[in-house]
């Protein structure tokens, strides 16, 4: 395990930029379908569908790190190529809303994966085409959904 830094990191979510979703919905749910979103959020945030859902970003995140590098954020510094065990923990912290956004780095500063605390969700941020497309196909694999933001 090795530590790294990557100054541009904070930069990188800085607007303007491009926002990709993988997410468990293909697209944004209506306002006035909303209350239906809310019950369907409760039910993932039970722990056994938390820890589906977290397995899948962990496998989506393996996945990747066999075309890109991927490091993830601890503290200050970046840990590249990070342990399943430590992805789990991590994500699912994350999921619960127990614990701060995790930020994956693509490549040497590519686009970055971030999965805010509480969100059900990563968002992929300042990917070009090809990073993108690699993400859309991984995330297709773990039944995710890859869509850009609306917001």
């Amino acid at each position: 395990m090795e530590t790294r830094k990557f100054p541009r990191a904070e930069r990188m979510l800085a607007p303007p930029y491009s926002c990709y979703r993988i997410d468990i919905l293909p697209e944004q749910v209506p306002e006035d379908r909303e209350t239906e979103y809310w019950r369907l959020c409760g039910h993932l945030r039970r722990p056994k569908e938390l820890k589906r859902l977290a397995r899948r970003l962990v496998r989506l995140v393996l996945k990747l790190n066999c075309y890109e590098r991927t490091s993830m954020q601890k503290g200050v510094g970046w840990i590249g190529c990070p342990s399943s065990e430590r992805l789990m923990s991590r994500l699912r912290g994350c999921l619960a809303d127990e614990d701060e956004a995790v930020n994956f780095m693509v490549g040497r500063g590519k686009a970055q994966l971030v999965l805010d605390s509480g969100d059900l969700f990563l968002s992929l941020y300042t990917a070009d085409a090809d990073c993108a497309e690699l993400i859309s196909q991984l995330a297709w694999s773990e039944g995710l959904f890859f869509r850009r933001s609306e917001e």
